[in-house]
């Protein structure tokens, strides 16, 4: 039943009166979400607040918060789009009871899943070092049982669905007062002029349009509006999580849309950027024809057995001399000082699908999820198996986790290689968890596996240093359960030794691994590197290359004698194949890839990789931010940014076009 002073209203002629006044508790709705988020921020700057750059101040803080309060207003202008919409039918039809009540659910709504994304946002910042990004494409693509397990296993999601309940609760009780309540307001222009309530209502109107635009100058606030401060912390907290969502997913949609091109080139022009980024003054039709390559010829002999070991979180930093009281890589520090270590080197992406992606198919991460496309249910013309193969060897892949995951089976398989074998063949369950075997269980499987008569080409990919990390490290040796003396003042203590400790088991299984492939084998090959760095350091504020770069070991003495790789060389995951292929094919083998043997004279200069990072002989640089670094031990010699940024745009444009579009250029 409808309250008669409603109908009297309306039949007295005040239909504008009626808008206005549920108008202003749709203004309080408004209100209430934007303080909601502006809340979360401060706590989400006070939770991270040592990963503050020491030199910004509090005027960068209420910057943060004067720039987010843009962000979240758009975000609440969105949430009272419904009830504002009945409020403005309520000024024809007399139904305000209706709209107090959906008003009030919508705000309850919002409040749960508010507390829900919020409390999400701290773990997911503490793992990831940002809001919600890319990286929630898992719950797309990822295994999500394997997810929701390790987030079980590491945080108290009980407690915090308690929290979000209570929380919840008590704002329904604050909330049913204060949206319902009359505005004094209103009683004060219930009887002003109609020349008063006109203006009135252009204010009104004024302020939604600022709302909903978060400007009040010529265009709406966009995402590049964030990096308000020189603080990159601080930026990261700008937006709130319903806008970290948003963009995530509009960045997915953009780039695998026919638009994706222009992420990377600006004009589209994807013939000027083949031809400019291989400097090649031939004019080929053919993408594919800019990428093929000729081997050299193999000198003393090939390898008979080629292992590809891509480590699970194995960052470069645990190998350089001032992390060596640590003792978390000794076994890989050990066969890199024995073998070639390529230290200026880059992941393809900072994600173990991606980073797989970029080395079995020999093209960039362009951020188009190359395993889901079309394109790569084929092999492409630099996809590494089907070249080895081409050459005699016997092709696998060993995976220590599900061969369900991000369809990994039917993607390997695709690509050319023979086998796959994955967790369920390697038979150790009671050492499993959700995300597969542990390392030692893979390497004894692979061992049984290979055949010593016939050459193999074996891509390996290791499981245990990777959450929920329940491996009993100190019980299997590791040494150091307190952080060296000589490290004390840069360890914030926040993560725990057991979690470096599955670095060094990783380690550790890799060596006895190594030892044993090279007694019983003839000319093995072992190529070692990371999917992406660990996200795990002794502080907050690890420096640029401490915080992307990946090792590259290569180590075989009997193919490798004589070879050696320049003190200043750079690479990338893409530059692994072609260093292999030119390391077994023989003189004039053609083979197709983007990127350059490192062994090489014809080596590059220049690498790129982990999403948005740049490496170079003496510097490191984030695209992005356009922050550059000197790399440890080196002095800084500024290089031409503009043109390292126009390269890295061109090299993701190319793997772009190659997956998204196919070979032929437009």
């Amino acid at each position: 039943m409808f309250k008669m002073e409603e109908i009297n209203a309306k039949k007295s002629g005040l239909s504008w009166f009626s808008f206005f006044a549920q108008a202003m508790k749709d203004l309080r709705l408004y209100l209430y979400c934007v303080i909601c988020l502006s809340a979360f921020r401060i706590t989400l700057v006070m939770t991270f607040i040592d990963r503050k750059n020491p030199e910004s101040g509090w005027y960068d803080i209420l910057t943060v918060m004067a720039n987010g309060f843009r962000f979240d207003s758009r975000i609440s202008f969105c949430v009272i789009i419904p009830t504002l919409l009945l409020s403005i039918t309520g000024g024809f039809f007399p139904f305000n009871r209706f709209i107090d009540k959906t008003r009030y659910g919508i705000a309850l709504a919002f409040t749960a899943l508010s507390l829900l994304l919020c409390g999400a946002t701290i773990p997911f910042f503490e793992e990831y070092d940002d809001q919600f990004n890319h990286w929630v494409l898992g719950l797309i693509f990822d295994d999500v049982h394997a997810i929701i397990k390790t987030i079980w296993a590491q945080v108290p999601v009980v407690s915090i669905l308690v929290a979000i309940i209570a929380f919840t609760v008590a704002a329904a009780f604050i909330l049913k007062r204060t949206l319902n309540d009359p505005s004094t307001i209103v009683k004060r222009i219930k009887n002003w002029p109609v020349k008063g309530k006109i203006i009135l209502t252009i204010c009104l109107v004024g302020l939604l349009v600022a709302a909903g635009r978060g400007s009040v100058g010529p265009r709406p606030i966009q995402l590049k509006d964030a990096a308000v401060t020189r603080d990159d912390f601080l930026n990261k907290t700008v937006l709130n999580p319903y806008a970290a969502i948003y963009y995530v997913l509009k960045d997915y949609r953009t780039i695998n849309s026919a638009q994706g091109l222009l992420t990377y080139l600006s004009d589209g022009d994807i013939r000027s950027a083949v031809k400019t980024y291989f400097n090649d003054p031939r004019e080929f039709d053919d993408i594919d024809r800019y990428l093929q390559r000729a081997c050299p010829g193999v000198n003393p002999a090939p390898p008979q057995h080629i292992f590809l070991i891509v480590m699970e979180g194995y960052s470069s930093w645990p190998l350089l001399d001032q992390y060596q009281s640590m003792k978390i890589s000794p076994q890989l520090k050990s066969i890199a000082e024995r073998g070639i270590w390529i230290k200026r080197f880059l992941p393809a992406t900072m994600g173990t699908m991606p980073s797989l992606t970029a080395i079995m198919t020999g093209l960039p991460d362009a951020k188009v999820k190359t395993n889901y496309q079309p394109s790569s249910r084929k092999p492409y013309l630099s996809s590494i198996a089907p070249i080895f193969k081409e050459l005699g060897y016997k092709t696998r892949v060993f995976y220590g986790g599900y061969l369900s995951w991000q369809h990994i089976s039917d993607f390997t398989l695709n690509q050319g290689f023979e086998e796959i074998y994955g967790a369920p063949h390697m038979g150790q369950w009671a050492h499993a968890n959700e995300w597969g075997v542990d390392d030692e269980a893979l390497y004894d499987f692979i061992i049984k596996t290979i055949s010593a008569d016939e050459p193999s080409f074996s891509m390996v990919m290791t499981t245990s240093n990777h959450p929920p990390y329940d491996i009993d490290v100190f019980g299997m040796g590791f040494p150091t359960k307190t952080i060296p003396s000589d490290l004390e003042s840069i360890y914030d203590g926040k993560i725990p030794m057991r979690l470096f400790g599955h670095h060094w088991y990783a380690d550790k299984v890799l060596g006895e691994f190594v030892r044993k492939m090279e007694q019983s084998l003839e000319r093995p090959l072992f190529a070692i590197t990371g999917d992406h760095c660990s996200r795990k350091f002794l502080n907050t504020r690890p420096t640029l290359y401490e915080d992307t770069s990946v090792p590259l070991v290569l180590y075989g003495p009997k193919v490798l004698s004589g070879k050696h790789a320049a003190d200043d060389v750079v690479g990338s995951h893409t530059d692994i194949v072609p260093t292999l292929i030119e390391l077994s094919a023989p003189e004039g083998f053609l083979y197709h890839g983007i990127g350059r043997n490192l062994l090489s004279e014809n080596r590059p200069r220049v690498a790129f990789g982990a999403g948005n990072i740049i490496i170079g002989e003496d510097f490191i640089m984030n695209m992005h931010t356009r922050k550059t670094e000197a790399l440890p031990g080196n002095p800084l010699n500024a290089p031409n940014i503009e043109k390292m940024i126009q390269m890295a745009n061109q090299y993701y444009a190319i793997g772009w076009w190659r997956i998204m579009k196919g070979s032929s250029l437009p």
